[in-house]
């Protein structure tokens, strides 16, 4: 079949819903658009963007029941957030192509203990082979259902793509790196409480307990003493087991920090992430996740430090500064010297912006994604 002729309807939460999944929606819609026939499905239609509602026929999602035999697929993009709790029983009831944005969901599906739905948790669990709670909230990932249900499956990393394939290995599955527009944003230092020539280390996006913030200032405290010029940014919403204000204080860093808060929009946040010098981006351990947050930094050309493991371990070496696991003593050699070479600052943050540029473009995921759906429709002979 002709990736022209597809007509798709699109679960997915879209701006300004608080979650990185609806700014990818919003990146990548346009460039899917010119391809083929996309209707949104949404909650509260009404209230989504402008820019979208302008362009795209956004419906409720509990229309789709009744309109389905107009699409060729529906397309489900699933994360570890609420926002995703009725596109994950829409696709349980009629599956589709599921965009696993995590590829451990247990997060998500533990959560819905809290809405009330502590039967449906333990109906994962029963349904994933396990039975009775789980504390370690990493595994298992509770993915199954996804697994066996999906008629595809879109993940963004070869080590997504290896666990889904050995899950389940008739399931085809496409790999389409996750794509980012180029970040064009206005520096924020004249805002801050900085001297002008300070050279400025941030961490942006919501701050979890396995983005190690706590690990991050600590090195950033023993940086900080040992160099009069770095300070740091902090930027997003903080869940409960973070604390950056008790935190800064703890470690006498109140002249150092500054924290920011939710940024209000993504131009907001790009502006953010351009008034850094280096976005230091931790996460252990890793649900599968690909980092919008980071790959934000590289598209606007910053230096990015990560943990090798997962997804983060197959960014190319020379574009970002990959550091052994929970090293705190690397994290600081780093750091360090980042901060004492505006050269290598610039040389380092020019690469991965160049290799965002070539291998994250919009327009090359929405091809993958479109042919992606063509072949299944030819695999099926239709539905």
């Amino acid at each position: 079949m002709s990736s022209a002729s597809l007509r798709l309807a699109w679960f997915s939460p879209l701006p300004p819903q608080r979650t990185g999944i609806a700014d990818y929606s919003r990146d990548l819609l346009p460039f899917v658009a010119e391809l083929a026939d996309v209707t949104l499905f949404a909650d509260d239609p009404g209230g989504v963007t402008a820019v979208l509602r302008e362009r795209f026929e956004i419906r409720p999602s509990s229309d789709y029941p009744a309109v389905l035999n107009r699409f060729d697929l529906p397309v489900y993009h699933l994360g570890n957030s609420r926002f995703h709790k009725n596109i994950y029983e829409m696709f349980s009831r009629y599956p589709g192509i599921a965009v696993l944005h995590d590829y451990v969901l247990h997060h998500f599906l533990a959560d819905a203990a809290g809405w009330g739905e502590a039967a449906r948790y333990q109906r994962e669990l029963s349904y994933n082979g396990h039975a009775g709670a789980v504390h370690d909230l990493a595994l298992p990932p509770l993915n199954g259902r996804v697994l066996d249900l999906a008629l595809g499956l879109i993940v963004h990393s070869q080590f997504a793509a290896q666990k889904a394939q050995k899950r389940n290995p008739e399931l085809p599955i496409a790999h389409i790196p996750q794509p980012m527009p180029p970040q064009t944003g206005q520096s924020r230092r004249a805002d801050l409480p900085f001297p002008p020539d300070a050279v400025i280390f941030a961490s942006v996006g919501l701050m979890a307990a396995a983005k190690q913030i706590d690990l991050t200032l600590r090195a950033f405290a023993r940086l900080a003493r040992q160099n009069s010029r770095v300070y740091y940014l902090l930027v997003g919403d903080a869940l409960p087991e973070v604390q950056p204000e008790a935190l800064v204080a703890e470690l006498q860093l109140e002249d150092r920090v500054y924290y920011a808060g939710y940024a209000a929009d993504l131009p907001d946040f790009v502006d953010w992430v351009t008034t850094a010098d280096v976005i230091v981006n931790l996460r252990y351990p890793t649900t599968g996740e690909t980092s919008a947050s980071a790959l934000r930094g590289m598209a606007a050309g910053k230096p990015v430090l990560v943990f090798k493991h997962g997804w983060y371990a197959e960014i190319p070496g020379d574009t970002c500064v990959q550091l052994p696991v929970m090293d705190e003593a690397a994290l600081l050699r780093e750091m360090s010297r980042l901060a004492d070479s505006a050269v290598l600052r610039a040389a380092l943050g020019e690469r991965a912006r160049r290799y965002i540029e070539t291998k994250c473009r919009p327009q090359h995921a929405a091809v993958a994604y479109t042919a992606f759906a063509a072949r299944l429709l030819d695999l099926y002979g239709g539905f």
